[in-house]
């Protein structure tokens, strides 16, 4: 009796023990679930992360879009600036060389004035010296008179050629010396030939 006893006591026990006790693989099932939750909720924060991080990404893509607009449209007005410059430092060199040009033609307009001026000088101290020959060397005064008078004429030099003298006395002036040579040849002429 005592081992049917017994028997029975370790079945009703064991019977117990298995009410009480949850079976071995319970309790894995149970850390899978627990292991597989905090895993979910992880990979739930990674996820939101990920996003957080692709929205900023965005954004700041976005904003260094933006930057390099500014940066390009920065450039373009640049170049359009450098551009209008260009455009009128040539127009600026056009007109520099069109004045110096200018200034060139008058500085020679103004040269050939003063030569002129030179040359009426010329002529008229040689129509003084003939004049001054004339009392002792009258034949000798008439052929330098008639040397003057065909140079003059030989040059084509007319009153056409002083009209620019800046003033009206300076062209009388012209008028007087050119006259006196055509004058003092006619009187020395009628001395000598008479």
């Amino acid at each position: 009796m005592t081992l049917k006893f017994l028997s029975e006591k370790m079945l009703s026990m064991d019977h117990v023990v298995c009410a009480m006790s949850r079976p071995k693989s319970s309790y894995a099932g149970i850390g899978t679930f627990a292991v597989a939750a905090i895993n979910n909720r992880k990979m739930g924060k990674m996820k939101n992360e990920f996003e957080r991080i692709n929205r900023q990404h965005q954004s700041n893509l976005e904003i260094v879009s933006d930057q390099l607009n500014n940066v390009r449209d920065l450039h373009i007005a640049s170049l359009a600036g450098i551009c209008s410059v260009s455009d009128q430092l040539t127009d600026l060199s056009h007109q520099s060389w069109a004045i110096l040009e200018f200034l060139e033609i008058v500085e020679r307009r103004e040269e050939a004035l003063g030569d002129l001026k030179l040359f009426l000088i010329s002529v008229e101290e040689e129509v003084e010296k003939i004049n001054s020959l004339e009392p002792d060397y009258p034949e000798y005064a008439l052929l330098l008179a008639e040397n003057l008078h065909q140079l003059l004429e030989n040059e084509g030099v007319e009153l056409q050629h002083f009209k620019r003298m800046p003033s009206t006395s300076d062209i009388k002036w012209a008028k007087s010396v050119l006259d006196s040579v055509s004058e003092n040849l006619a009187n020395l002429r009628q001395k000598v030939l008479r």
